[in-house]
């Protein structure tokens, strides 16, 4: 039985919250990323919002990798350009929006981020055959969704939609207040 996963996207108006202070003790990034990402990776960070992972992984990758960072609000990828640039890191940020819920690019990525965005995709299986296109056989798409709005019958069906467009479940990320998978493409 297919769970009901109609959520709203984010409204960038609070987007404080997902930068926030109490958000970055709570998840710190760098913490969370740094065990996957090394200098010169490509990432996808899909629905990056205001830059909460986009600009660490940035940092992570270093000056001869590249983040692509996409999402469907214009508004959330201006905050993210801002920050960017207030962190120096812009020049290997690349802001894409696509209000299509699409990637809108083609790329190898290393890494794709998938944080806190899945279940405000009207379509999950498209988005995962779509991301599967744009992963390195071997690369991981390292998933997050929250607790409080993505429940755990949700989250297992959404796995399972994972698996069947080429993603085996490796692990989970160490990150509080959420569901988490380390999916590696296969």
């Amino acid at each position: 039985m297919s769970c009901d996963h109609k959520h709203e996207i984010f409204c960038a108006g609070r987007a404080g919250k997902l930068i926030g202070f109490l958000r970055r003790l709570a998840q710190n990034p760098y913490r969370i990323l740094k065990p996957y990402l090394k200098d010169g990776m490509t990432v996808l960070d899909f629905g990056s919002g205001p830059g909460f992972f986009s600009i660490p992984a940035a940092s992570l990758v270093g000056p001869s990798g590249k983040v692509f960072a996409v999402d469907v609000q214009q508004n959330m990828l201006d905050m993210l350009v801002k920050y960017a640039a207030k962190e120096g890191v812009l020049g290997n940020i690349v802001a894409i929006n696509n209000p299509e819920h699409e990637i809108g690019i083609q790329i190898d990525a290393d890494i794709i981020l998938a944080i806190y965005v899945v279940h405000e995709v009207p379509d999950r299986e498209k988005l995962f055959l779509n991301l599967k296109k744009r992963l390195k056989i071997g690369g991981l798409l390292l998933l997050a969704e929250p607790k409080q709005r993505v429940n755990e019958a949700e989250f297992k069906e959404t796995l399972g939609l994972a698996e069947k467009y080429g993603f085996k479940n490796t692990g989970q990320l160490k990150m509080i207040k959420s569901r988490t998978a380390i999916l590696k493409r296969i």
